[in-house]
């Protein structure tokens, strides 16, 4: 009897041993459970935060590029305002330097004297006419337009 006791007592213990190994298992597997459990919920945490601030930073790019558009806007209108203010400039030096040119060349010497006579442009106009030069040559060489040339000639026709 001490036999059979001695065995069932080492059966108890041979169950006490598994049952314990087992749970020790178990509680394992749900411990693996319950830290990939955590990790998965931290890394929902993280990515939750991390796009609420790319958001932020999406907005933030994107009004700073609103308004570089709007600076851009601008630069690019006072180019194109430069831009033809420097052509008006352009403009007008090419007309002061033809009325330079022009008031040199009305400014003739006396060849008694050498002192410098005034000539206007009506004056010369006739004078070229009545050389034989052409309306076309006359507006060239003095500047003025075809139309100008045929009305002092024909103003001086008429006297």
């Amino acid at each position: 009897m001490n036999n059979l006791f001695i065995l069932i007592l080492l059966q108890i213990v041979g169950f006490a041993v598994i049952f314990i190994v087992l749970v020790r298992k178990i509680n394992k597997s749900q411990n693996y459970k319950s830290i990939v459990d955590k990790v998965k919920n931290e890394l929902n945490s993280i990515m939750v935060e991390l796009n609420h601030t790319t958001e932020q930073h999406i907005g933030l790019i994107e009004d700073k590029i609103r308004s570089l558009s709007k600076i851009l806007s601008n630069a690019d209108k006072k180019i194109n305002i430069l831009k033809r203010e420097t052509e008006k400039h352009e403009v007008s030096s090419k007309v002061y330097d033809k009325i330079l040119i022009n008031n040199k060349e009305n400014i003739v010497l006396n060849p008694v004297n050498n002192e410098k006579i005034e000539i206007n442009i009506n004056d010369r106009a006739l004078k070229l006419f009545n050389e034989g030069f052409s309306s076309e040559i006359i507006a060239g060489k003095l500047g003025i337009t075809v139309g100008e040339v045929d009305l002092i000639i024909s103003l001086k026709n008429r006297r």
